[in-house]
């Protein structure tokens, strides 16, 4: 039993723990909205996370069979594909902040 408490403490306290400090160190009013955009960031990070799951197998093929141009081409592009949307919605966010959590969360 204490292995798994453990490796449940570790898979689902860990990714929360910065929420955890926020909230003993600020008021709750902060540390709400700290987690409000901390959920509203992973927009901003999906296509990363998309992308690199997308693409894993066939970098795993070009870095197999040696062909170092194109998976360096590969890479590059996937990486200026994903900053756009990324940097855009980021932007949003500077720009737009009170206004979207405002319409995300009312």
């Amino acid at each position: 039993a204490w292995p798994l408490l453990i490796y449940q403490v570790i898979v689902f306290g860990i990714p929360e723990i910065d929420t955890m400090l926020v909230g003993s160190f600020l008021s709750v009013q902060d540390a709400a909205l700290y987690g409000a955009v901390r959920k509203l960031l992973l927009v901003v990070h999906a296509p990363l996370l998309l992308v690199g799951v997308a693409i894993q197998p066939f970098i795993t093929d070009l870095h197999v069979h040696g062909d170092r141009e194109r998976l360096s081409t590969l890479t590059r592009g996937m990486a200026t594909f994903v900053a756009v949307p990324s940097l855009l919605s980021l932007l949003g966010f500077v720009l737009f902040s009170e206004q979207l959590l405002s319409l995300v969360y009312g």
